[in-house]
């Protein structure tokens, strides 16, 4: 997993810097959930949405953790989110890793319940 101690520092830095990149924030919460911070985390991923809610990443990230922490009926829906926004990215069709993810996300959000 790498040096997680070391990434949450340097996105610490990155949030100093610019305290409006949403995605060094979800990468913050990445980093701190590696370290078992789950609560760190969700502030990180929800940090990096109030900012940008338009981050499939952040919202997959948040259903992943929230699913985790039992959260089911806000978790799916949070993968649902996240599959939405997969599906109208741009390059969607061209984009190997954005139709994995989404359907991995739709898979979720389908066995917690969310069929929207």
């Amino acid at each position: 997993k790498g040096d997680a101690v070391g990434a949450v520092k340097s996105y610490e830095r990155a949030i100093e810097l610019n305290p409006n990149f949403a995605m060094a924030h979800n990468n913050w919460g990445q980093a701190k959930e590696g370290l078992g911070l789950g609560d760190d985390a969700l502030r990180g991923y929800r940090r990096a949405l109030a900012i940008d809610p338009q981050q499939p990443q952040a919202w997959f990230n948040l259903a992943h953790l929230l699913e985790v922490q039992g959260a089911r009926v806000e978790s799916g829906q949070s993968y649902w989110k996240a599959y939405e926004l997969l599906r109208a990215a741009e390059d969607y069709d061209e984009n190997v890793q954005y139709r994995e993810f989404a359907a991995r996300a739709r898979a979720a959000a389908s066995r917690l319940g969310v069929d929207q």
